[in-house]
């Protein structure tokens, strides 16, 4: 069936400047990875899967490759555009401000972790006038179970000549809020980054948009 007269005219409401809803949008994207194929129920099954118009492109190739019709093509596709969207989002933060500014630092920590749909553990480095130098992943899975790379960690922040840095991790599906696991894990780090001459700022627990300051310094934990 030759679907080229309703391309053409969604593609003009779109070029138009029209407004076009969520599944006729990602319809339009679609034209580009399937040219011959009426894309309309594909864009329909792909929210309707995934949620909504923005978990399509933060959703993993599996869950899209479920939905009949999206092949290698469109996965790539899609996942180019979710990693644009998610590097758009984290460059609106003013890394300049998050060692002193509570809200920014919760803004960035969220971006950093928009769509991940398993655990990640995040370290961000400052230098010893409180400037940002970078942010590097120091693990995933379980935060308290799984190995988090400390060793490897403490030498990343050791050259880079951190003085100071924030953890964070996130609980995807869940609760901005620390379980015990997590202050215990926590407190641990603050002892063996201490001991390498690197103060731990801050530890925060990330769910959705929302995001949690916990595992605060205490001086039986400094001491033992």
């Amino acid at each position: 069936m030759d679907h080229s007269e309703h391309r053409q005219r969604i593609m003009a409401r779109f070029e138009r400047g029209e407004y076009l809803e969520d599944h006729e949008l990602l319809e339009v994207l679609l034209f580009f990875s399937r040219p011959r194929v009426n894309t309309n129920g594909i864009a329909h099954e792909l929210i309707d899967t995934c949620g909504s118009l923005r978990e399509v492109f933060y959703s993993d190739d599996k869950r899209l490759k479920s939905v009949s019709g999206v092949g290698q093509h469109s996965t790539r596709l899609i996942s180019i555009i979710g990693e644009i969207m998610y590097r758009c989002n984290l460059s609106t933060c003013n890394t300049s401000k998050i060692y002193n500014d509570e809200e920014e630092r919760k803004r960035y920590l969220c971006a950093l972790l928009d769509g991940a749909d398993e655990e990640k553990v995040y370290m961000v480095m400052f230098n010893r006038t409180n400037r940002f130098i970078d942010c590097v992943q120091i693990g995933e899975g379980l935060y308290g179970e799984s190995e988090i790379g400390v060793a490897r960690a403490i030498e990343k922040a050791t050259r880079a000549q951190a003085a100071s840095v924030i953890i964070a991790h996130n609980h995807p599906g869940g609760i901005a809020a620390a379980s015990a696991t997590d202050e215990e894990t926590a407190q641990k780090l603050n002892v063996i980054f201490l001991n390498s001459d690197i103060d731990v700022i801050g530890h925060y627990v990330v769910a959705g948009n929302k995001c949690t300051r916990y595992g605060e310094k205490s001086n039986k934990a400094l001491t033992e």
